[in-house]
């Protein structure tokens, strides 16, 4: 049985495997460079050095980046999805469907995804009003559940589902 990202809200953040994560796969850091928290629950970064104006903080390798061209090569133009999107006037967001469909399928892959120290890392309560925690989903977009642009969204995801992966 594979380990998942445990989504519940009050999970604790891996923060420590995520950060031998990005060393591991190159992200490089201007010295003094460490991520802190106060409250154990909220991660923020700080330097213990001072850093001349205009200096880099961090480097990514590109590989690191998830990007919705990136998903587009992996997973190939999901053409029912597309018409769908498009045909709600909302093209300008297949970007964003692909980008969300590439962390919809390394979540599913639980630790076997090379992502799952970032997932892991991810906060999982938010205390702000655009938050998407289970209160919101259930008492917000219940009442929104028949809209015809969430049902086609979940008809885009339902379409990759059936014909790529098991996404559940």
């Amino acid at each position: 049985m594979r380990t998942v990202v445990n989504i519940d809200e009050s999970a604790p953040r891996d923060i420590e495997t995520f950060d031998e994560w990005a060393t591991a796969c190159g992200v490089q850091r201007s010295n003094g460079f460490q991520l802190t928290s106060e409250d154990g629950l909220d991660i923020s970064v700080m330097t213990t050095e001072d850093l001349p104006a205009n200096s880099p903080v961090l480097f990514v390798p590109k590989e690191m980046i998830l990007s919705s061209i990136a998903a587009v090569t992996e997973f190939g133009r999901q053409e029912a999805a597309e018409k769908i999107i498009t045909s709600l006037n909302a093209a300008s967001e297949l970007r964003h469907f692909y980008l969300m469909l590439k962390i919809l399928v390394e979540y599913e892959k639980g630790e076997e995804s090379p992502w799952f120290p970032w997932l892991n890392s991810l906060p999982r309560y938010f205390s702000n009003g655009a938050s998407m925690t289970p209160f919101w989903c259930v008492h917000v977009l219940k009442d929104r559940t028949q809209s015809h642009r969430l049902r086609a969204y979940k008809s885009c995801f339902l379409e990759f589902s059936a014909t790529n992966v098991c996404l559940r």
